[in-house]
């Protein structure tokens, strides 16, 4: 295959978003507290090209106008904060039924 062929394929495959677009998609995105990845999947292209076109954009916005795209995370975070107050009654319930048999140092 040649080099223009292949090139042509290439650019087929490629899906050019408007810069209107893509920035539309980022501020639903960060308005529903989604990540890179959702834009991603929004405007159908990977995660790397969302944040390199992101990174470009965030630069040229602030040098030229002083503005910035909100910022997103890149990933879901798998740390998120947990409630435990349903726990800590669950033990103290488990604690006030224990057998008095149990030792103190077991319950």
């Amino acid at each position: 295959m040649s080099q223009e062929q292949e090139s042509m394929e290439q650019s087929e495959k490629r899906t050019r978003i408007p810069v209107e677009d893509f920035v539309s998609a980022w501020l639903d995105t960060h308005r529903e507290g989604g990540n890179i990845g959702d834009v991603a999947a929004k405007l159908g292209l990977a995660e790397g090209s969302v944040s390199v076109r992101a990174s470009t954009l965030k630069k040229k916005l602030n040098e030229e106008f002083g503005v910035a795209l909100p910022k997103l995370a890149r990933r879901v975070s798998s740390r998120q904060k947990q409630d435990l107050t349903a726990i800590a009654a669950q033990l103290e319930q488990y604690a006030s039924d224990a057998p008095a048999d149990i030792p103190a140092d077991e319950q």
